[in-house]
């Protein structure tokens, strides 16, 4: 049976016009496309969040969580010295998240022991995961611990003048999270980090405009660009008027050290 132009024609502009609004309406739909484009950083995250590494070690491992019996009475904290310190490298990171324990502290000779008389002693995830995650979640663990840190002043001041004027409640950890939006083409706000980034900031003029203004002109030109931007939840600030050029300029220096791979301060220090 031979189909005719027109009905052809009209068929495959209703399929793309339906594949439109589900691609628009769906973030999760979405998110497929860009599953590999978020952080390593991101992917442990939501991997800690899987796992429910938070329910003992509390939201990004900030701690607090009472442990009885422990040494110190509550559950390492990933932002602390106490955790910090139980670990020599990083094989010795992988060993506390797969094994629950290092080798060398294992074979100590009280620690069965001291298992035994604490609440919660941390559970294995040898059987649970695989190297793929195991290296996102050191990644996560790397950044939230601060074991990679600016080791260079001017980056230094530009994250905490980014910390204090509240661009990590969006994007995330250090600006390396992509953080769930839901409306927005990705599904998410990019990580400064990430390589999503340089699809919205593609020169130093379009930074200075997104911070400034909330948006850049490209953008405000695209009309598919727009009818995200209009319809997701959380929509960039300008800022211009509300940060003074040193805090502007500052909080660009930080992003310029966060996507310079070869910028000092990037190796993980786990001998503090």
């Amino acid at each position: 049976m031979r189909v005719r132009p027109f009905w052809f024609i009209l068929a495959l502009a209703t399929a793309l016009a339906l594949a439109a609004v589900v691609f628009s309406k769906s973030a999760s739909v979405r998110a497929i496309f860009f599953a590999d484009a978020v952080t390593l950083e991101t992917k442990g995250y939501r991997l800690a969040i899987k796992y429910h590494c938070f329910r003992c070690h509390a939201h990004e491992g900030a701690g607090g969580i009472s442990n009885p019996g422990s040494e110190s009475s509550e559950i390492p904290s990933w932002q602390g010295f106490s955790f910090m310190m139980s670990m020599k490298d990083e094989s010795e990171l992988r060993e506390w998240i797969m094994d629950g324990v290092p080798h060398r502290i294992s074979s100590s000779r009280n620690y069965a022991q001291r298992q035994l008389t604490m609440a919660v002693p941390m559970p294995a995830y040898r059987q649970h995961i695989d190297r793929a995650e195991l290296d996102a979640l050191v990644a996560f663990y790397e950044a939230v611990s601060g074991l990679v840190w600016p080791d260079d002043p001017e980056a230094e001041k530009g994250y905490k003048t980014a910390r204090d004027a509240g661009c990590f409640s969006c994007h995330g950890l250090g600006g390396r999270i992509d953080v769930v939006n839901k409306g927005s083409f990705a599904g998410f706000i990019p990580a400064w980090s990430g390589s999503n980034y340089t699809h919205l900031v593609r020169s130093e003029d379009e930074l200075d405009q997104w911070i400034n203004a909330g948006t850049c002109d490209r953008i405000l030109n695209d009309p598919v660009a727009q009818f995200f931007q209009e319809r997701q939840i959380l929509k960039m600030p300008g800022y211009q008027g509300k940060l003074s050029e040193d805090q502007i300029s500052s909080i660009k220096y930080y992003i310029g050290w966060l996507r310079d791979e070869n910028a000092a301060g990037k190796v993980p220090q786990y001998q503090l």
